[in-house]
């Protein structure tokens, strides 16, 4: 039922850029993302503006995303560390933010630039995607509000596929369900050794 995970899309970006960025996952995961719900990505997001191996970095772009794990409508259906409710969502995403936006600016000397990924769809399930437009709608709010810039996911293969539900998207039958791959491009940084782009998502 998911979208397009970060784990999934995060391969391609790194191959599409190879020759002009290093691309890192964070946290470094191979399975599916690790960021999950805004919840447990607040409680984690020291780790996850660290390296794998817990040392200090200054990449030259950080590129995040919540809300495909914050889909539920009932909370007694929250498992903790994988899913949590719609309502929960924006609460922790303005403290992520912030947190992230203090990093860049003070911890990093202002030498991080930051970028927020909007959701991909729910190809799907109609109903969710609702929900997904809804979390999008209130994380563009936010992140027009503090002047950190957005990549819409969700335009994007819409525009490619058509609206949920989709039979094939992306060259996935079932509509990519339960989840499809895709790529979202970055601009050119320059030199790859010099110049790192971390990807902290919870897709």
């Amino acid at each position: 039922r998911m979208g397009i995970p970060s784990i999934g899309y995060t391969p391609h970006v790194a191959d599409a850029l190879q020759d002009q960025v290093f691309v890192q996952h964070s946290p470094a995961d191979v399975s599916d993302g690790g960021a999950e719900e805004t919840a447990y990505g607040l409680q984690c997001i020291e780790n996850f503006l660290r390296g794998s191996d817990g040392s200090a970095i200054v990449p030259d772009l950080l590129y995040f995303n919540w809300g495909l794990h914050n889909l539920n409508t009932d909370p007694a259906s929250n498992v903790p560390g994988q899913s949590g409710t719609v309502e929960e969502y924006l609460p922790s995403l303005v403290n992520i933010t912030a947190r992230i936006m203090d990093w860049a600016t003070n911890d990093n000397s202002g030498r991080t630039a930051i970028l927020f990924g909007l959701t991909s769809p729910e190809m799907c399930d109609v109903e969710l995607d609702d929900e997904v437009q809804s979390l999008n709608q209130q994380a563009l709010e936010l992140m027009s509000e503090v002047g950190i810039p957005t990549v819409d996911l969700h335009a994007a293969v819409v525009d490619a596929c058509g609206l949920s539900p989709q039979a094939s998207c992306l060259g996935e039958e079932g509509g990519g369900c339960p989840e499809f791959r895709a790529c979202s491009g970055f601009g050119n940084t320059g030199d790859a050794r010099k110049n790192p782009v971390q990807i902290a998502e919870g897709y």
